[in-house]
């Protein structure tokens, strides 16, 4: 390996699921090549200066319209490379609608490309129809870097199984490797080890940014279907919702029934309010990609009922009692039932952990990510 370049297209100081998700890809790259490694952000989100940081600046509206490029990167690379062009044979890039007019671009300096999927873009625009994707109408505009980058990349990589599948439905196929390296853990860290002897709170944890239409249009599923059915089913339970900038639906919902829900906007320490409670349920019904917040109730070793839309990645774990999916009342009221059994039962935070650990750990994703590394490089 002489060099390799991450391109990312995210803040990766972020604790949201584009920055986690690249924070971790990019560490990885480094324990697998040290001081062989090149990081390419936007201009704004460097935190500091190095010869192996690169910011891309922004454009101002008339280059964009001019570079006929829907991102910033593509005549910033190509300027770069001209320059370098012998200092890399990699070349990793984090969303296939910036790596879809880059790649041709890049094999021209005999540079390999591998692209990293975070979701199927065209079910997330049209699960996000907000002023950012045009309502929506942008799905028609990404469709065509998303599909070259999957059809003339070197790898692709995906976090789920589910988005491969839509690639290879609505894109075809290709004879360059596919690899799902799954998410995991952002970074080669000590997590805190728990007493397997479970303690039940009768607390059931909503969290995560509340200000998102995925989150916000899962919370409205969840009251309109659901919210019911656990609050007459476990009367002496409650309900917390925390996460940053609580929505007006939001703040709607936990101010009619305040008996039972409790609502913490920007909380200090997310962590304590996971520990404190003894069911971790994600409701967000849309979107694609994985949901990472899932991970957050594992981690701590929370039993999980989750959607089937938030349900995807985290395969390892559907036989699992502790791990429950819902996709209707039957389901859910099956999957609350049978989480309430086990924390009566078998309650073991410490082993629910430890299953965590062997998929999502830094060490566990990094192998994974390693393995598409040599696909191409043997």
């Amino acid at each position: 390996m002489k060099r390799a370049l991450f391109i990312a297209t995210s803040d990766i100081h972020k604790k949201d699921g584009g920055g986690l998700e690249q924070k971790g890809k990019y560490n990885s790259l480094i324990q697998l090549f040290p001081d062989k490694v090149d990081l390419m952000i936007p201009e704004e989100f460097k935190s500091e200066n190095g010869p192996n940081i690169i910011g891309v600046p922004r454009r101002s509206l008339s280059k964009a319209i001019i570079s006929g490029s829907i991102h910033r990167y593509k005549k910033f690379l190509k300027d770069y490379l001209t320059i370098n062009q012998n200092k890399y044979n990699l070349i990793i890039i984090s969303g296939g609608i910036y790596a879809g007019d880059m790649v041709n671009m890049i094999h021209d300096f005999g540079i390999k490309v591998i692209v990293i999927h975070l979701n199927f873009e065209r079910e997330y625009q049209m699960d996000n129809k907000t002023l950012l994707t045009l309502k929506g109408l942008t799905a028609h505009f990404i469709n065509k870097n998303e599909r070259r980058a999957f059809l003339q990349s070197d790898c692709n990589c995906f976090l789920t199984n589910g988005d491969r599948a839509l690639f290879e439905r609505y894109y075809g196929t290709t004879d360059t490797p596919s690899v799902v390296v799954g998410a995991y853990e952002p970074e080669d860290r000590s997590i805190e080890s728990i007493d397997p002897i479970g303690v039940v709170h009768k607390t059931v944890a909503i969290t995560g940014s509340m200000d998102t239409v995925q989150t916000i249009e899962g919370i409205k599923d969840f009251r309109k279907n659901y919210f019911q059915i656990f609050k007459d089913s476990y009367p002496d339970w409650k309900l917390v919702l925390a996460g940053r900038n609580p929505s007006a639906e939001v703040y709607d919902f936990a101010n009619t029934t305040r008996e039972v829900i409790d609502i913490i906007p920007n909380p200090e320490n997310m962590e304590d309010i996971i520990k404190s409670s003894s069911i971790f349920l994600c409701p967000t019904n849309v979107g694609g990609g994985i949901k990472l917040r899932v991970m957050d109730g594992l981690r701590f070793g929370r039993p999980v009922l989750v959607h089937e839309i938030s349900a995807r990645g985290y395969e390892s774990l559907y036989s699992e009692p502790y791990f429950r999916v819902y996709h209707d009342k039957d389901s859910f009221i099956s999957g609350l039932s049978g989480i309430m059994k086990y924390l009566q039962g078998q309650n073991n935070p410490n082993k629910i952990q430890k299953k965590y650990l062997e998929y999502f750990s830094f060490e566990a994703g990094t192998k994974r990510f390693s393995t598409a590394i040599n696909s191409i490089f043997g």
